[in-house]
């Protein structure tokens, strides 16, 4: 039997690296992390400044932020849909480590 120049291990490997399926799940992947490295700095800048939201001359406006609504209420709601969209692009990134290992 003649002797191959690649072995079945160096062919597997060049099939992986070139598998475009490979290559797209990596840029989603890298994508999906910028994209959560941004909800956790938008989140974290939001916590920071929810203070700010009782520094308001309206007596209405600190009556609403003292029984709900108004200014504090819409802050936190808006750092808790931060943090769902980070939890979700955990996900996904968990998603994509796992078809990675699946593909190849």
């Amino acid at each position: 039997m003649p002797k191959l120049p690649y072995d079945l291990a160096t062919l597997t490997q060049c099939q992986i690296e070139n598998d475009t399926d490979l290559q797209l799940i990596a840029q989603a992947k890298n994508v999906e992390v910028a994209r959560l490295e941004n909800l956790e700095a938008s989140a974290d800048y939001q916590r920071d400044r929810r203070w700010t939201t009782w520094l308001n001359p309206n007596p209405i406006s600190i009556l609403q932020n003292l029984f709900g609504g108004g200014d504090r209420q819409r802050a936190e709601l808006q750092i808790c849909t931060m943090e769902a969209q980070a939890n979700a692009s955990r996900l996904n990134l968990v998603e994509a480590d796992i078809r990675t290992e699946m593909r190849r």
